[in-house]
């Protein structure tokens, strides 16, 4: 075999491994290819998944201040108009127990020094007693200080009214002391049952809003973004 038959042959033999070194490299970078695109294409589903949960979660949020704001418009509504009613069945009642007051004032006299009585007791230095305007001249006519026995020493009647439909308050001349028996010391003492029976007549709306996420997984639980 001449030389250049023998260079032939390499040459041939160099192309012939050449190529199919190439091909292994073709293919080596083929899947390189593919698994790098099947990763990003993944990357980015995983990304656009991720990107619609968080705007479901932001539109969520979003829908509940909404919701929550107007459950508080309507519950400031309802305070305001509860507010107005307690003020109006406050004045009622103020008026009503003036009317009785004025249809059996013997009586109401009576009931106020036996409750002046229980608090005799108490009473071991000077004192000034108050009423209701209307009431000075039945508590004077009924002659208070006598009927309150020997503590009388103690009492003066105030010329100064009671800022109360009914009842008295009793104020040591020190200001050591108070006794309130009046309108208001008696409605606190009520203030409870006063604050059931408004919140029965104007009940707080709440909010009942069903969570976004979970309607959607109900409605689309088999969605590809739940896998995630």
């Amino acid at each position: 075999m001449s030389l250049r038959e023998d260079f032939k042959d390499i040459g041939y033999e160099m192309i012939r491994t050449t190529a199919a070194e190439i091909e292994k490299i073709e293919k080596k970078a083929s899947m390189e290819t593919y698994y790098i695109r099947e990763k990003f294409e993944n990357q980015m589903q995983e990304d656009l998944l991720q990107l619609e949960m968080t705007s479901i979660r932001n539109r969520q949020y979003e829908l509940n201040r909404l919701e929550m704001d107007r459950v508080s418009e309507i519950n400031n509504a309802v305070a305001q108009r509860k507010t107005k009613y307690i003020d109006e069945f406050n004045e009622l009642l103020r008026k009503e127990i003036r009317d009785r007051i004025q249809f059996c004032h013997k009586s109401y006299v009576n009931f106020l020094i036996e409750k002046v009585k229980n608090y005799l007791p108490l009473i071991v230095q000077p004192v000034k007693i108050q009423f209701h305007e209307d009431d000075l001249k039945l508590i004077k006519e009924a002659d208070f200080l006598k009927k309150i026995g020997k503590k009388r020493k103690f009492f003066t009647i105030s010329e100064t009214p009671l800022d109360s439909c009914m009842g008295f308050r009793i104020t040591a001349n020190d200001d050591e002391y108070e006794i309130d028996f009046t309108f208001k010391a008696i409605a606190d003492n009520h203030r409870l049952e006063l604050k059931m029976l408004f919140m029965k007549m104007f009940p707080l709306f709440e909010a009942k809003l069903r969570n976004a996420m979970e309607i959607d997984r109900e409605k689309h639980g088999g969605a590809k973004r739940y896998e995630i």
